[in-house]
């Protein structure tokens, strides 16, 4: 949550805001702030956490952002135009149509954003290279080479960068299990893998730092999906059920199916309460039963997965 005290000093006026700034050490903290359509113009917003910060349609403009947090942070619509962005951080951010003419650029992150609707980016000016990964390739399509060649890319992959975005990529996804489905998630994640579905277990009996709640603990990215093995065991267990839960919040947020139920054994039935019954109702189950002993039906509910993960990727717009 935001600091509602570094909030009220930021809105009271920039030039207040900056001489404080220069008076103390604080990291202000804008986390999940409503800054939408504010003028921000030349604040000095230095090393700033704006993680999940709804920034759309703000004025930036000379704003000194190096060092920020901007993770999955809104700046579609947003004025930049000759703001500091280097060793800033905008991994997973919602660029959109944002304005980057003569934004300033080092080290600063681009993992997992789109470039294709962002304006001005052939003229961004470029202090050193930048990081942009495969997940910015696939999705933004056409880049201005000299964008690319600012960031550092070699001329081999500026050239292969194109390819990247010319196939229509399956989402990722998370599998949320528990383990006495091991077996079967091990040939499906193996499966996936060989289809192009790039996927990672979440058991509910992991440990350690592996043990995190898909929704809650890890928030899912734009675009990922969770698929949820249904069976008689999992039905019972109240960690997957807030996993269910929380992405449920998330789908009637976003308007789109984020969840895939997989049912594996008969457990599942149409008297089902809860939030067993909220799958059924909602969307098309994929069957799975018998899937050890029958290898025709396990390839049918494998196809109709990855189906639905294209179909899905293709009605929300991203992947």
């Amino acid at each position: 949550m935001a600091n509602e005290q570094h909030l009220a000093r930021l809105k009271q006026s920039i030039p207040t805001w900056n001489q404080w700034r220069q008076r103390t050490g604080i990291r202000p903290d804008f986390t999940g702030a409503d800054l939408s359509w504010l003028d921000l113009g030349g604040a000095d917003l230095r090393d700033a956490d704006l993680s999940w910060a709804n920034l759309h349609k703000s004025v930036l403009a000379r704003a000194n952002l190096a060092g920020a947090l901007l993770r999955e942070a809104n700046l579609d619509g947003a004025n930049l135009r000759g703001a500091n962005l280097r060793l800033a951080n905008l991994t997973a951010a919602v660029l959109g149509t944002v304005d980057l003419e003569g934004a300033r650029l080092f080290d600063t992150v681009l993992a997992d954003v789109e470039l294709g609707e962002v304006q001005n980016l052939e003229n961004c000016v470029h202090d050193g290279p930048s990081v942009l990964d495969h997940r910015t390739l696939e999705k933004s399509g056409k880049v201005p080479v000299v964008f690319l060649r600012g960031c550092g890319l070699s001329e081999p992959l500026i050239a292969f960068a194109p390819t990247l975005s010319a196939q229509v990529l399956p989402p990722s996804c998370f599998i949320s299990h528990i383990s006495r489905d091991q077996a079967f998630v091990d040939r499906l994640s193996r499966d996936l893998q060989t289809m192009g579905v790039r996927c990672w277990r979440a058991c509910e009996e992991s440990h350690g730092r592996a043990k995190r709640r898909i929704g809650i603990d890890q928030p899912l990215r734009r675009g990922e999906r969770l698929l949820v093995v249904l069976s008689e065991d999992s039905l019972q267990s109240g960690w997957i059920e807030q996993e269910v839960e929380a992405v449920f919040l998330r789908e009637n947020e976003e308007k789109h199916e984020i969840i895939h139920a997989l049912r594996v054994d008969g457990g599942m039935g149409q008297t089902a309460m809860g939030w067993p019954a909220m799958l059924y109702s909602s969307r098309s189950i994929v069957d799975f039963r018998g899937w050890n002993e029958k290898p025709v039906h396990y390839a049918e509910g494998l196809e109709r997965l990855v189906c639905q993960l294209l179909g899905s990727t293709t009605q929300s717009g991203v992947g």
